[in-house]
């Protein structure tokens, strides 16, 4: 019979280690707006694969075509750039699909979904209205 245990952050069977976790939480601040707005961002690390979300909206008035969250801890900051979807993001006050690139520094760049021809492609914001992201906005990647 396997026995269970979870001591200090990690998940052991049999006292073979299983799985190492980290959560925590950490406050945002979003650039490409008029004023910075920040926000508080959950997390939670399995091994090398990072979870993080947001209980509330961060939103704020657009002044470029291009936006950023800085601050991440280093302990959910990949070892290279990773380029991953993610859902709903605010461009010119309206919800729609996104990327992210999250990078070593402690920012993630985002990019707006566009389509051209039969393609969905990388686009930039509008540099003007309300753009952020939204209640229960959630991204999963990889830190390795």
């Amino acid at each position: 019979m396997p026995i269970i245990q979870y001591t200090g952050g990690i998940l052991y069977s049999n006292q073979t280690e299983v799985a190492v976790t980290l959560s925590g939480n950490f406050t945002g601040t979003l650039t490409g707006c008029t004023t910075s707005p920040t926000g508080n961002f959950i997390y939670r690390k399995v091994n090398n694969i990072v979870t993080l979300w947001t209980l509330v909206n961060t939103t704020g008035t657009s002044n470029t075509t291009a936006m950023t969250i800085t601050g991440l801890p280093a302990e959910i900051r990949p070892q290279a750039q990773v380029i991953v979807p993610c859902g709903e993001i605010v461009d010119n006050s309206i919800s729609v699909l996104g990327g992210v690139a999250v990078g070593t520094g402690g920012a993630m760049t985002f990019e707006v979904a566009t389509v051209s021809g039969t393609k969905v492609v990388p686009g930039v914001f509008t540099n003007s209205g309300t753009k952020g992201l939204n209640t229960g906005w959630c991204i999963t990647y990889p830190i390795v």
